[in-house]
């Protein structure tokens, strides 16, 4: 069975947890695998074939990334992804399929069958992740005219022989190089771009299963539900597509359990698995393990009557009431200055903006927001910090006790209004956290600056810290979604997982709707 990988120096290891994964199931002509690369040298590459040792013959093909030169690539996506779509011309002419591989996979069942699957004339067999929805809006973002799906190109069998034949190698740089500015995931994009109606599907969750999928499919009623233990007796393939992986703690979801069983097949030393993941009954069956219902009314109780002692002994004790009315006036005072602080920030964008205006006939500012900290959140704030409640502690270590928020209509409005600002001799900027660049792991979208400005009071000066926010029109429109649905109380665990998952393709999308905007911008001034 030939499998095949493409990997940098760095995902060597889960390449080989993946491989360790499908060598629990032979197969008869045994298994050859190989991986496309650009920079493992010699001692990496003969480190790794005495891992596996004679369970399967390895071998590195180096692909010259000078080949690859004019196809766009971005931090997350490098151009060693595009190395796939031409698999056919690196590997040996002898063979007829192979099947691709992510490094992000677990194998819990044997590929035989998916490995034999008849291509019925088409380039690929793979697995769509997508639902109706953003089917729609990848085929309008794509350019694509025919009714086709949208696939992942994390597992993929490849029909060799036809792509040998009648791959246009051309044609893929010339749609890569066209569709810039729309590519998201650009392989996956550009393979079900042109060759979405030679590609045969096969059974997602047979083969290309996770979290999301699962909860994706448990989210339809009409749809029969199923659990891990389906899964195990019937799934082949576990896909940690994204960026939910299941070797980082913060993890969401329950198929972490398969790459945590091989982990521990791998190294009995690591740590063990949730002791409530399962059990093996007496007949031999594993089955779910679940509290028994009348302790678990007694741990509530229990807490529930700690939780009482806890509020009366501190937040109802003396000495809190006493702490907190001889510091109601100062507090009051302190939040004046960071209200007058906000008036300085606000008064200094309005500014910049009329400039502006003046100099371009344009104002890049389409709202301007602010807010100071409510008591409750800042009380919050405190207690999850562990902070006295003196007020030197609370402006030494509260930096966003202030808030301003700018909307602007374009990406690189964002960064021209911060240079502006922080250009100013009375502005001192303490932190910077570039989220447009780096998004966090949900997908949030925005520019962070913490800055010192001074307020001017009747017999003194004052520096007060505030926090500015400067995102596009689409950033704000998703923080406020991904804000609401953080707080939504009446929604399942299952739907706030899948609905999270959605907004993160919609952050994905509104990145590329930004970007082609700014373009278009560009192109008519």
């Amino acid at each position: 069975m030939n499998i095949l990988f493409t990997t940098d120096g760095n995902y060597l290891r889960h390449i080989y947890e993946c491989i360790q994964s499908f060598l629990r199931f032979p197969v008869e002509d045994g298994y050859h695998i190989y991986i496309f690369h650009s920079d493992c040298d010699q001692k990496k590459m003969d480190d790794f074939k005495s891992k596996i040792g004679n369970r399967a013959v390895i071998d590195f093909i180096y692909i010259d990334p000078t080949l690859f030169s004019e196809f766009p690539e971005n931090k997350r996506y490098p151009k060693l992804i595009y190395y796939r779509i031409f698999a056919a011309q690196f590997l040996p002419e002898h063979l007829d399929r192979i099947l691709y591989l992510d490094g992000d996979i677990v194998v819990i069942n044997s590929l035989e069958e998916l490995y034999d699957t008849d291509f019925e004339d088409d380039y690929f067999c793979a697995c769509t992740h997508v639902g109706k929805v953003m089917k729609k809006i990848n085929q309008v973002r794509l350019g694509i005219k025919e009714d086709n799906d949208y696939y992942n190109s994390g597992i993929l069998l490849m029909n060799l022989e036809k792509l040998r034949k009648e791959q246009d190698t051309a044609e893929v740089l010339q749609y890569a190089i066209e569709k810039r500015q729309s590519l998201m995931l650009p392989d996956q994009d550009v393979i079900t771009a042109l060759y979405g109606n030679q590609i045969k599907s096969i059974d997602t969750l047979k083969y290309n299963i996770n979290d999301r999928i699962l909860l994706m499919h448990n989210a339809k009623v009409e749809n029969e539900k199923i659990d891990v233990n389906w899964v195990r007796k019937n799934s082949v393939i576990i896909h940690y597509f994204g960026r939910n992986k299941p070797w980082n703690k913060n993890y969401i979801g329950k198929l972490d359990i398969f790459y945590k069983e091989l982990k521990q097949e791998l190294d009995p030393g690591t740590e063990p698995l949730e002791k409530n993941a399962r059990e093996t009954g007496v007949d031999g069956t594993e089955k779910p393990v679940f509290p028994i219902p009348h302790k678990v009314e007694q741990i509530g109780r229990m807490i529930e009557q700690k939780q009482q002692k806890v509020i009366k002994d501190t937040l109802l004790s003396d000495e809190f009431l006493d702490s907190f009315n001889s510091n109601n006036e100062p507090f009051r005072r302190m939040m004046t200055y960071y209200r007058c602080a906000i008036m300085e920030v606000e008064t200094k964008f309005k500014v910049l903006n009329e400039e502006y205006s003046l100099q371009y006939d344009r104002n890049p500012i389409e709202n301007i927001k602010s807010r100071v900290k409510s008591m409750d959140s800042l009380l919050r704030k405190i207690r999850t910090k562990d902070l006295s409640l003196s007020l030197d502690a609370i402006e030494e270590n509260i930096r966003d006790i202030a808030g301003i928020r700018v909307i602007c209509s374009f990406q690189d409005d964002v960064y021209m209004l911060a240079d502006a600002l922080l250009r100013q001799d009375d502005i001192y900027l303490i932190e910077v956290k570039d989220y447009i660049k780096n998004p966090k792991p949900s997908g949030y979208r925005s520019l962070h600056l913490i800055i010192e400005i001074p307020i001017f009071l009747q017999e003194e000066k004052r520096n007060m810290k505030v926090e500015v926010q400067i995102r596009t029109l689409s950033m704000d429109c998703w923080a406020s979604l991904e804000h609401k649905l953080r707080y939504k109380k009446n929604l399942s665990e299952e739907q706030m997982h899948l609905l999270a998952m959605e907004l993160g393709e919609c952050a994905e999308i509104s990145a590329s709707l930004d970007q082609r905007m700014q373009a278009i911008k560009k192109k008519i001034i």
